[in-house]
């Protein structure tokens, strides 16, 4: 029985030693020499498309921000990126929205998010403070309401430049047969992973119909 648990154990690390792990993306802190626009451009923004009465309760929609990607330059002259998503789509039903940046290996785009109106116009903006992990991703949650037409997330210049270190739990186990019954062996484990907060990175807004209070 033991000769069987150890080559099961040596199987997997060979298996786990196959798999080459993806390095850290580089974290960009500069975007000095870009030329940024005054104004946000919407012409380009992501459709949200979710219906709460079809087979999905939730939709996520992600957008790459890079080289590529507009800016915004504030009258302070501070720059930053940002992804533009509509969210017309699903104003007036009882939604709640999740807006944010996703993690990538060893760099986050550090969020802040806009709410405006069908003529561009601020409705809400959130700022560092109000955002918190959920799960792989930095993010703020809001109820929508009628007249949102877009949601901005933008880097926060700010903090580009630094960096946080994120400390996820992982709980896994294996099943090992003992004569004619088996048993469950949990395993834990804590991976730290050091972000540095960039200009590029993923821009994330998740859509769900929002929970009746009771509803677990």
């Amino acid at each position: 029985m033991i000769g069987r648990i150890v080559s099961l154990v040596m199987i997997v690390a060979v298996l786990s030693g196959c798999v080459s792990p993806i390095g850290p993306l580089p974290a960009e802190t500069d975007i000095s020499g870009r030329v940024c626009a005054d104004r946000y451009l919407l012409s380009n923004a992501r459709a949200v498309v979710f219906d709460p009465q079809g087979s999905s309760e939730t939709v996520s929609v992600d957008v790459a921000i890079g080289p590529n990607s507009p800016c915004f330059q504030a009258a302070d002259g501070t720059r930053r990126t940002y992804a533009v998503f509509d969210v017309s789509g699903i104003v007036g039903q009882d939604v709640t929205l999740v807006a944010g940046s996703r993690v990538e290996p060893g760099r986050l785009l550090p969020p802040t998010a806009l709410v405006l109106d069908h003529g561009g116009d601020a409705l809400l903006e959130f700022g560092a403070g109000r955002f918190l992990f959920r799960g792989d991703h930095l993010s703020v949650s809001f109820r929508a309401r009628a007249g949102f037409r877009y949601v901005v997330v933008a880097s926060d210049p700010d903090r580009v430049g630094g960096q946080f270190t994120k400390v996820d739990s992982m709980v896994s186990g294996a099943v090992i047969p003992i004569g004619p019954a088996v048993t469950y062996v949990p395993v834990s484990a804590d991976t730290t992973n050091t972000l540095h907060y960039s200009h590029y990175g993923v821009a994330r807004l998740r859509a769900f119909v929002t929970p009746v209070a009771g509803e677990q």
